[in-house]
């Protein structure tokens, strides 16, 4: 590996011409060389990243760490900052969030169809209720019965899905 001034003495010789004799490289060959560079960075990113988003597992992990985190924020809080407050909070940087995703992996309608509407406001009221409800128990309650709460109630839905979902395939 090349050190700092090793590397800009390279980088040097070659816009004045090396002295091993090379024709000096030009604005346009130096060009193209950076946007190779930067493909070849993104290709070797995409497969760093492909493993992660293709995984469910690998999605749920993610999603419970940061949850993990997000629910220990909250205890630390220990109630100094309203609830309804810390939700604003939450909610604003999931939404920014949402939208440079969207944005980015190109989304169109980003905001949903306009008949869709009365849906997603009512999936938005009920998981501001929800997330409302959990931060209430995340600051009334110790950590772990909180956190055990909320996953045992997810529990129990994903049981009754999965019941429902057997006897409709015996049928």
């Amino acid at each position: 590996m090349h050190s700092s001034a090793s590397q800009t003495r390279i980088l040097i010789e070659r816009g004045s011409g090396s002295c091993d004799g090379s024709a000096p490289v030009s604005a346009a060959d130096s060009s193209t060389s950076s946007m190779q560079w930067l493909h070849s960075s993104r290709e070797m990113l995409d497969r760093a990243r492909r493993p992660l988003w293709q995984s469910g597992i690998m999605c749920a992990s993610l999603a419970c760490i940061i949850f993990s985190f997000s629910s220990l924020q909250v205890k630390l809080t220990g109630g100094r900052v309203p609830v309804l407050q810390l939700c604003i909070i939450r909610s604003s940087l999931s939404f920014c969030t949402s939208i440079a995703a969207g944005t980015a992996s190109g989304i169109k309608p980003l905001f949903g169809r306009r008949q869709h509407f009365p849906l997603l406001f009512l999936r938005g009221f009920f998981g501001t209720l929800a997330i409302s409800t959990s931060y209430l128990a995340l600051l009334s309650l110790p950590l772990g019965d909180a956190v055990t709460i909320a996953q045992v109630g997810v529990g129990i839905f994903i049981y009754r899905h999965a019941a429902a979902s057997a006897t409709k395939h015996a049928a």
